[in-house]
């Protein structure tokens, strides 16, 4: 993602969805890093009107899970064969809206620059 500065059409279409840090100074610096990345940002609660309305503009959203997330926002998912919990709000803004799910991950390296790789589009499957 950091090679958005070669894409200037694209600036300021791109949010993440992210929670709010402690202490306040160090969320305002974060927050001010991404927005000067060119990257917007998005409370996670309270923010499904907003996203709807960036989805519908064909903006991109960011939902960086990296956490465990247990009942009420998560559901049990497969995850390379274990069993695992996720937040559930991804799957409920793709199956409303019909917009795709691409799936990412990136990773550090010893003494080189982190990688990151996007994968195929998942398919959005109702359950029940």
């Amino acid at each position: 993602m950091a090679g958005i500065a070669n894409y200037p059409e694209v600036r300021g279409r791109f949010h993440f969805v992210r929670r709010a840090i402690k202490p306040r100074w160090l969320d305002a610096l974060v927050t001010r890093r991404f927005e000067q990345g060119g990257f917007g940002v998005i409370g996670k609660r309270g923010s499904l009107d907003r996203i709807l309305d960036l989805l519908a503009a064909g903006d991109v959203i960011v939902f960086p899970f990296d956490q465990h997330a247990g009942p009420p926002d998560g559901i049990e998912v497969e995850f390379f064969g274990h069993r695992a919990w996720t937040f559930k709000s991804l799957a409920i803004i793709a199956l409303a809206t019909g917009a795709p799910v691409l799936p990412a991950t990136s990773w550090a390296r010893a003494r080189r620059p982190p990688r990151a790789a996007l994968r195929r589009a998942a398919a959005a499957d109702r359950i029940g």
